[in-house]
């Protein structure tokens, strides 16, 4: 009979199954420089394990968010302080049956706040109830602001703008925009693949990024082109 440790292998296989598979993962952090074009693995314990959600992953306040869940099944946004190299727990809206997984959930940055967008995954009309953290990190503050719709052709929202839109992914793959004053809906000359858009801020500085040079040399050496 083979042995591992104290306990028969027939035994340990049998504790390792009947375990959630979260308790078997050992998540470590790194942290990849432009400067330095090297990675720095940071000695910091993850508090909770990332989950993949369409539409989610923002970076507000100098940190990223991720949908995650904690070691008790909770649903979480899992924050990454890019200053200190520090990880945060932000807890969810209570009022909210998160483990309905017929909804969906998007994390996006609005008045200089974090909102929570939750809406039904499937459907021909959706309604898009929208949560704002007032206070940063504090479970009590979140507060349901605004319902925008029901809509059709709108598959899911992607950034808020500041002139009042937010923009939105048609349910054929096209952009569309949505006015919370007027409640005018836009299709702009924009089309990709259905559930395939992401959005990224994009802030003019006047500050080079060190390395950034670099990549670009070794992209040159390599043949490779801009051109598509």
């Amino acid at each position: 009979m083979e042995v591992i440790g104290d306990l028969p292998r027939e035994l340990f296989l049998e504790i390792l199954l009947r375990l959630p598979a979260e308790s078997l993962m050992r998540c470590k952090a790194e942290v990849y420089s432009m400067g330095t074009d090297s990675w720095k693995e940071i000695n910091v314990t993850v508090p909770a394990h990332v989950r993949y959600s369409p539409c989610f992953e923002t970076y507000f306040n100098g940190a990223f968010h991720w949908y995650a869940m904690d070691d008790n099944g909770n649903e979480v946004i899992l924050s990454f302080n890019m200053g200190n190299e520090e990880f945060q727990v932000i807890p969810m809206p209570s009022f909210i049956s998160m483990h309905d997984h017929s909804i969906c959930r998007s994390l996006l940055v609005w008045n200089d706040c974090i909102a929570l967008v939750i809406y039904p995954e499937r459907g021909i009309e959706k309604s898009f109830e929208i949560f704002v953290m007032k206070e940063y990190g504090v479970k009590e503050s979140w507060t349901n602001v605004l319902t925008i719709g029901p809509l059709t052709r709108v598959e899911r929202p992607l950034v808020f703008r500041k002139n009042d839109e937010i923009l939105m992914e048609g349910s054929h793959g096209q952009m569309m925009s949505y006015n919370l004053r007027n409640k005018e809906v836009k299709d702009l000359p924009i089309y990709g693949v259905p559930k395939s858009f992401s959005t990224l801020v994009y802030v003019n500085s006047l500050v080079s990024v060190k390395g950034g040079n670099q990549m670009l040399d070794q992209r040159d050496n390599t043949g490779e082109s801009d051109e598509w």
